[in-house]
């Protein structure tokens, strides 16, 4: 490795520098003899007087706090003692990875592939905190941008090129005068930086952006697809305030890429927080970053994991998996199982489970059944005496009314007068008698014990029917999860002849995977275009196909055309190996998938019998508590039906 010469301090100690660690456009970064906490960054050409200056400012404005979530320069490299400012120095920054590595599905494969949604959930309020770090002290990070935030394995995240950022100490501001137009706010889009005082408002619309790339798998707000007329890059779409996720989206004539997270399921108080960055121009409120510290801490607070895959973690106000939704959709896995689990015997004996389920009482209705239609009793009450007689003797002067009813028909006028006189009689008789009074009462008592019947069996339904169709129901739920999981190792079987059957396929896909699109040169495809392709989950030679990348704004034949070549080239680099047989992550892909699916499947089985036994105990203690008012009442209704026939 080179090394570069000998250096000062603003103390005039001499800096002894170790190993190059890396070069940028700037110039170099070496290891210190002396400290491996600290590293030089030397300039390749002496900076200009204001650039020092920031740089002295900045070294007498390091605090603890910038110190722990940033590369902040700690002091000056001088050529010579008190010599030209040539340099700064730094905390060392190891074993971290930048932004891009771990919101990019691609590469997150490679450099992050135990990552979870938590660990990326964490990653964004980490990155909130050091922005609120540098906001406290009155700084703007200015260029907010993929590079300078790095990540480490375990979620911390530092700034770096901290050089670059707008200070204010000493009665003293320098300016930011550079940015990234992916992460510029609106009312900054199209125009110069020279000259541009910055606000932490500023930083706040690229902070936002940065937490949505990671939360949404490396998408971009205002990458969406436009149904309106012409293109709509990116940098249009900020500028215009047209964000592809948001409640206005279809309004503003933009709707987002397939195969995304829905903005509510990232938990409502989230999707506010962006709902209130990407608001159109003059309308934003965007939120300080200690508001996403707290709705990120929140968020973390209410993650579940997903019953059918282990490596997916959603938040529980999103009611199911929205990550196995995408898969099912058509769309791609985001996430490497945190852990495999393979299919072996887990202890669970679905027989002698099932042997239990069938020793489970069955509820039954079927009294209900039996009391609903009450047959009739043998004989009803018979009759008072007297109301007998008497109705008796009204029947018959009925009849003999009826009789000189006809007389009169023939002509004899007289018999008509008679035959009124015996209805009036027939009527006198009932009513001395009491028939009549009697007759009422049955009808009475008979509507009574009908309404008492209805009120006892619907009661018998509700507390007795209820749970018996609702157990009849789980049983039945629980025969098709035992049905399934009796065919779960034949369905494992199939799928593992499968992946037996498409090793080519498997291993070309895997060896196209392994060409990220923002490492190629690809005539017309900058960085910009790197981004607007990601938003479209469009990262590696796989991923390249004409359809899908006709639908990114901004690509039309020309460059499609491009890509295309780009992926044939890579294509063409492909040697099949017959000997590797089926890719052993595929297997524990596929392990991991079935012994999720047993997994549920038996916890889903021991929670619903349970719910038998509940629904069991609930319907024969209603039936033991209800059974016998059904047969009172049964009997009551059976007895007025045959008093009511015997009057």
């Amino acid at each position: 490795m080179s090394r570069a010469p000998t250096l000062h301090d603003a103390q005039g100690r001499r800096i002894d520098l170790g190993e190059c660690l890396g070069r940028g456009g700037e110039g170099a970064v070496y290891a210190l003899g002396s400290d491996r906490s600290l590293v030089a960054k030397v300039y390749r050409e002496p900076p200009p007087r204001e650039k020092a200056e920031k740089i002295v400012t900045m070294a007498a404005a390091a605090a603890p706090d910038l110190l722990t979530i940033s590369a902040w320069p700690t002091g000056t490299l001088h050529a010579g003692a008190g010599g030209r400012l040539v340099g700064l120095l730094m905390p060392r920054v190891d074993g971290y990875k930048e932004i891009h590595a771990l919101y990019s599905p691609a590469q997150r494969k490679q450099d992050f592939p135990r990552a979870d949604w938590a660990f990326l959930v964490h990653a964004g309020r980490n990155v909130a905190s050091a922005f609120a770090a540098v906001h406290r002290h009155g700084h703007v990070i200015g260029d907010v941008n993929q590079g300078n935030v790095v990540v480490s394995g375990s979620a911390t995240v530092k700034l770096i090129d901290c050089d670059s950022f707008q200070i204010s100490a000493g009665g003293r501001r320098f300016l930011c005068e550079v940015g990234v137009a992916h992460f510029t706010p609106p009312e900054l889009q199209g125009g110069s930086f020279r000259g541009v005082v910055r606000g932490p408002e500023h930083d706040r619309f690229g902070l936002a952006v940065l937490l949505f790339h990671l939360l949404f798998m490396g998408r971009h707000p205002f990458a969406g697809i436009f149904s309106g007329k012409g293109d709509m890059p990116i940098e249009r779409a900020i500028r215009e305030g047209r964000f592809a996720y948001g409640r206005a989206a279809p309004s503003l004539q933009m709707r987002p890429p397939p195969h995304v997270l829905p903005l509510a399921q990232a938990s409502s108080r989230v999707g506010e927080l962006f709902e209130r960055a990407f608001a159109p121009p003059g309308k934003a409120v965007r939120p300080p970053a200690h508001e996403w510290i707290d709705a990120l801490d929140a968020l973390k607070g209410e993650l579940r994991v997903c019953g059918d895959h282990r490596g997916h973690r959603y938040a529980q106000s999103a009611g199911s998996c929205p990550w196995c939704a995408i898969e099912r959709g058509g769309g791609p896995d985001f996430f490497v199982a945190v852990a495999v689990s393979h299919l072996t015997a887990s202890g669970f004996d679905l027989a002698r489970f099932w042997r239990d389920v069938e020793a489970i009482q069955v509820p039954t209705a079927a009294l209900l059944h039996a009391f609903g239609n009450p047959p009739a009793a043998a004989r009803g009450r018979p009759l008072p005496a007297k109301a007998r007689w008497s109705h008796l003797a009204a029947q018959g002067c009925g009849g003999l009314a009826s009789f000189l009813f006809l007389g009169a028909l023939a002509g004899e006028g007289i018999l008509f007068a008679a035959a009124l006189t015996m209805l009036a009689v027939m009527w006198i008789l009932n009513h001395i008698g009491g028939y009549e009074q009697e007759h009422v009462a049955r009808k009475q008592a008979l509507r009574a014990a009908e309404e008492a019947h209805r009120a006892v069996t619907s009661r018998w339904a509700r507390e007795v029917g209820d749970p018996a169709e609702q157990f009849a129901s789980r049983r039945k739920e629980m025969e098709r999860m035992r049905d399934e999981y009796r065919g779960l190792a034949a369905a494992y079987q199939r799928d593992r002849a499968e992946l037996s059957s498409k090793v080519h396929e498997h291993q070309l896909r895997r060896f196209l995977d392994c060409f990220l699109i923002a490492h190629a040169a690809i005539k017309g495809v900058g960085p910009a275009r790197v981004g607007a392709l990601a938003s479209f989950g469009i990262e590696t030679a796989a991923d390249v196909s004409r359809r899908g990348v006709l639908r990114v704004p901004g690509f039309g034949p020309k460059l499609t055309t491009e890509l295309l070549a780009w992926r044939a080239s890579v294509e063409r680099r492909f040697v099949f190996d017959p000997n590797r047989g089926v890719d052993p992550a595929d297997v524990a892909a596929l392990d991991q998938r079935y012994a999720a699916k047993r997994q549920n499947l038996e916890r889903g089985l021991a929670e619903r019998v349970g719910d038998l036994r509940r629904l069991s105990t609930a319907a024969q203690r209603a039936r033991e508590t209800v059974e016998p008012d059904l047969r009172k009442v049964a009997s009551a209704l059976a007895s007025a039906r045959a008093d009511a026939a015997a009057a």
